[in-house]
C-alpha cells in the first residue's frame, strides 16, 4: 500500500474506489476548513465598487457541487478539492466538493438534496429532467459560443472506413463497415459518445436492437451484438474514460472507432499544444466521419425543491460574472467542466434533445403519457408484408399462419400482400404501402444500395445455408482447370448459362465487368445482358429457352458435359454441383464422373432470402417486436408422434419453455411456417452490411438499368 496525507490506500483495491473514498476522508479532515471569502478585490468588474466586509459575509452562498472523481487530476492543483477551496476564497460561494463514481450518482445526490449543484452529460441531464424534475440552471458554453457538440465518429486515416469516406463513391458507406469494429466510447450512457451514435446507426438501420425494445438494458446488448465487445465500455476516472480517453483508444490501436465531438482532436492532439500527451497521432492521422447529430453541451443542473428561486438565480447571476474573468477559467473548468456557461432553461437546452435518442431502446417510453404503466405501444395500425407472388393455396394458407404468429406477438393485425416483380415490391415498401418485405438476395441488394433500405433478418436455405456460392465449372481435363488465372482466358469460348433471368448469369456478368474483359464494349451502360456476354465469349451466343434441356442450373452443367460450351456459370453449395452417384437423378445419364468437372475460383457469395424494410418508415419498437417474433419461430419444432418417458406426444414442441401444443394446427407451428411459406429452416439476426456487403463486389459493377431490368423480369 502506499501512503497519502496520512491515510494507508491498498493497491490492489479499484482505482476509482479507492480515489473516492480517500476523497471522502480529505473532505471530513478540512470539514470547517473552508472558510468564506478572504479577500475579492481581484475579481471586482471595472466601475463597481467593492464590497464591504458585512455585505460580503451577507452575500456568501454556501454550495456543495458534485463532481467525478478522475485519477489524473487527483493530489493535483486541478484537483476539484483544492479549486474548491481556491474558488470559495475567492468567490461569494462557500463550496464542499461532494465526489462521486458517475453521474447516476450525481442524479441521486441532487434527488436526495445531498448535492445543490452537478454538471452532467446531456444524457444524464435529460434523464434526470425527465424522471425526477431537476432543472438546467446554465448550460456549459463552448469556447466559439456554442451550446452543443457535435457528436462525430473518428478513424484512423489507413482505415477503409475513411478509405469509403472520401472515395466519392455512392455505393461506399462508411457507417455500414462499423459493425464488428472495436468501438471507444466515451462512457456508459454518454451522449456525444453512446447515446447520439446509437441512436443514428439504430435509427437508419444499419443496426438492430438485441433484445427487448422497450427495455434500456437492452442497448449494452445492442452494442455488444453490432460492435466489437472489447474493448469495454470505460468506467470513471479510468484511462480510456472521457474525450480525451477515447481519443487515446483509437490512438494506441485499442479501439477501430471513437465516438467523439467534432473538436476532440483539436482540444487534446492539436500540433500547436507543446505538451500535447505523447499517445497523440499526428492531426491528419484521424479522419472524421459525418456528424451523428447535436448533442447538447453539459448542464448544471440543480433540483427546485431544495434549492430555491431567488438562491439559483443570485448562483445562475454570479457564474455567468465570473465566465467573463480569464483568471477564473481554470478554476470553473477542475469545477464544472467548462470556462464559461450560457443561461437558458431546461425546455430550451434539452427539449430538442429528444428526437435524437428516440430510437435507443426504452427511452421511448419518456414520450410516452406517463400515466400509462402499459408496454409503449406501436407507431403503426397494421403490419403488412410484402412477397412475390402468385402464391399458390398452400403456400398462401401457411403466410396466414405467419402473418397470425406475428400479431400474436405484437398485439396488431399483421397481413400479407402480393406482388408481381421485385420493382414493384420495393416501390411499395418505399411509398410506405407495405412495412417488411421479403426478397431474394440481388434485390435485397439493389433495394440496400439505391432505395435507401435496411435487413431485419435472413432466412437459411432448406439445406440450412445463409449463401450459395456463384461458380464457374470446367472440365478438368481443360486449360482452364489447370491456368492460375483462367478467367483471362475466357475469349471467345462458348459459355453455358442458366438462363437470362437466372442470378448466376448476373453475377457471372459482374465479374467480367470487374475483371476488365467488357472494356471493348463502346457504351456498357446501355448494353444488354446478351451484349455483355456476347463480347466476351462467342459472339453468336444465345440463351437457351425455358424449356429447353440446357436452362437451367442442371442445364447449365448438362451443356458443359454434353460438350455444348466450354465453361458453365452455376449458383450452388460447391458440393451438389457436381454429379456423383450419391445425387445423380436415376433418369439422368449426361453427368460424367465427379472428377471430370473442376470447379474455378469462386466469383462470389448469393445471399438467401432477407426480411428488408425502410426505416425512415418503420420505427424501431415496431421492426424490433415484428424481428423478435420472426426470431421466435426457430424454438418451434413440430414432433409428429414423438415418444419420451413412456409418453407419446404430437404436437407443435416450443425448445424455450419445453412445452408441446397439442391443440393448435401443425401448420402453425414455427418449424411448418418456416418450410412451407418461406421455404427455410431457420431465422438468423443480421444486418444488411453483414447480409448483402459481399455483392457489391459483383453487383457494384453492373449499369443501374441493366440491374433494374433484371429485377422487372423476376
Amino acid at each position: 500500500m502506499f501512503c497519502l496525507s496520512g491515510i494507508f490506500v491498498p493497491i490492489g483495491q479499484p482505482l476509482g474506489n479507492t480515489l473516492l473514498g480517500t476523497m471522502m476522508l480529505l473532505l471530513v479532515s478540512f470539514s470547517g476548513c473552508l472558510q468564506t471569502n478572504s479577500d475579492n478585490s481581484e475579481l471586482v468588474t471595472p466601475g463597481q465598487e467593492e464590497p464591504s466586509n458585512e455585505e460580503q459575509m451577507e452575500a456568501v452562498i454556501p454550495l456543495s457541487i458534485a463532481f467525478i472523481v478522475d485519477e489524473e487530476t487527483f493530489g493535483t492543483q486541478n484537483d476539484p478539492s483544492y479549486m474548491a477551496e481556491r474558488f470559495s476564497d475567492e468567490t461569494i460561494f462557500d463550496i464542499t466538493p461532494y465526489p462521486v463514481e458517475s453521474e447516476e450518482a450525481m442524479i441521486e445526490s441532487l434527488r436526495f438534496g445531498h448535492i445543490d449543484l452537478a454538471m452532467m452529460d446531456a444524457a444524464s441531464s435529460w434523464m434526470s429532467w425527465k424522471n425526477y424534475d431537476l432543472q438546467v440552471l446554465l448550460a456549459d458554453q463552448e469556447n466559439n459560443g456554442r451550446t452543443y457538440y457535435n457528436s462525430n465518429a473518428w478513424v484512423k486515416s489507413d482505415s477503409e472506413i475513411a478509405t469509403y469516406h472520401i472515395d466519392d463513391d455512392p455505393l461506399t458507406d462508411p457507417f455500414s463497415l462499423f459493425e464488428g469494429k472495436k468501438p471507444c466510447h466515451t462512457g456508459w450512457f454518454d451522449s456525444v459518445g453512446m447515446l447520439l451514435p446509437m441512436g443514428f446507426l439504430l435509427g437508419l438501420g444499419y443496426a438492430n436492437v438485441a433484445g427487448n425494445p422497450n427495455d434500456v438494458e437492452s442497448l449494452l446488448f445492442t452494442i455488444q451484438d453490432f460492435l466489437d465487445d472489447e474493448p469495454a465500455i470505460p468506467q470513471a476516472g479510468t484511462k480510456y474514460y472521457g474525450y480525451s480517453g477515447a481519443l487515446r483508444c483509437l490512438s494506441d490501436g485499442t479501439g477501430d472507432i471513437a465516438f467523439l465531438q467534432d473538436s476532440t482532436v483539436s482540444d487534446h492532439c492539436s500540433e500547436d499544444d507543446q505538451n500535447r500527451p505523447s499517445w497523440c497521432l499526428a492531426e491528419d492521422e484521424y479522419t472524421v466521419l459525418p456528424t451523428f447529430g447535436r448533442s447538447p453541451s453539459n448542464a448544471l443542473m440543480f433540483n427546485p425543491d431544495f434549492l430555491d428561486s431567488e438562491t439559483s438565480q443570485k448562483i445562475s447571476e454570479e457564474l455567468l460574472r465570473l465566465s467573463g474573468i480569464n483568471e477564473m477559467d481554470q478554476t470553473l473548468r477542475s469545477l464544472f467542466g467548462t470556462s464559461g456557461f450560457t443561461s437558458t432553461t431546461s425546455f430550451e437546452h434539452l427539449d430538442g434533445y429528444s428526437s435524437l435518442i428516440y430510437n435507443i431502446p426504452g427511452l421511448q417510453a419518456y414520450f410516452e403519457d406517463p400515466s400509462n404503466s402499459e408496454q409503449v405501444n406501436l407507431s403503426v395500425e397494421e403490419i403488412v408484408i410484402g412477397v412475390i407472388g402468385p402464391l399458390s393455396n398452400s403456400t398462401a394458407f401457411s403466410f396466414e399462419f405467419l402473418a397470425d404468429s406475428i400479431s400474436d406477438d405484437v398485439g396488431i393485425n399483421v397481413s400479407i400482400s402480393e406482388f408481381e416483380n421485385h420493382i414493384s415490391l420495393a416501390e411499395n415498401l418505399s411509398n410506405g404501402v407495405i412495412n417488411i418485405a421479403i426478397t431474394d438476395g440481388i434485390s435485397s441488394w439493389k433495394a440496400w444500395k439505391h432505395d435507401g433500405m435496411s435487413v431485419l433478418a435472413s432466412l437459411l436455405d432448406e439445406q440450412e445455408r445463409a449463401f450459395s456460392q456463384s461458380l464457374a465449372i470446367v472440365k478438368s481435363d481443360s486449360e482452364l482447370a489447370n491456368s492460375s488465372d483462367p478467367y483471362t482466358l475466357m475469349s471467345g469460348l462458348s459459355p453455358c448459362f442458366a438462363g437470362p433471368s437466372h442470378p448466376s448469369t448476373l453475377l457471372a456478368v459482374g465479374h467480367l465487368i470487374g475483371e476488365g474483359l467488357t472494356n471493348d464494349l463502346p457504351d456498357i451502360g446501355n448494353s444488354t445482358i446478351s451484349e455483355i456476354i456476347q463480347s466476351v465469349f462467342d459472339s453468336n451466343y444465345s440463351f437457351p429457352g425455358e424449356g429447353s434441356e440446357f436452362h437451367g442450373t442442371n442445364g447449365a452443367l448438362r451443356c458443359l458435359s454434353e460438350g455444348g460450351g466450354d465453361i458453365a456459370f452455376v449458383i450452388s453449395d460447391g458440393q451438389t454441383i457436381f454429379c456423383n452417384d450419391d445425387l445423380q437423378p436415376t433418369n439422368e445419364t449426361w453427368c460424367l464422373d465427379s472428377e471430370a468437372y473442376a470447379s474455378l475460383p469462386s466469383l462470389g457469395d448469393l445471399p438467401y432470402r432477407s426480411f428488408i424494410y425502410d426505416p425512415t418508415i418503420l420505427d424501431v419498437v415496431s421492426r424490433t417486436a415484428v424481428l423478435n417474433s420472426i426470431l421466435s419461430l426457430n424454438y418451434e419444432m413440430f414432433l409428429d408422434n414423438f415418444t419420451t418417458m413412456g409418453s407419446e406426444y404430437t404436437g407443435c414442441y416450443d425448445i424455450s419453455i419445453h412445452k408441446i401444443d397439442e391443440t393448435s394446427p401443425r401448420g402453425a407451428c414455427g418449424s411448418e411456417i418456416l418450410s412451407n411459406s418461406l421455404h427455410s429452416t431457420g431465422v438468423s439476426r443480421t444486418t444488411s452490411q453483414s447480409q448483402l456487403g459481399h455483392l457489391s463486389t459483383l453487383i457494384g459493377n453492373l449499369p443501374n438499368q441493366l440491374l433494374v431490368n433484371f429485377l422487372v423480369e423476376n
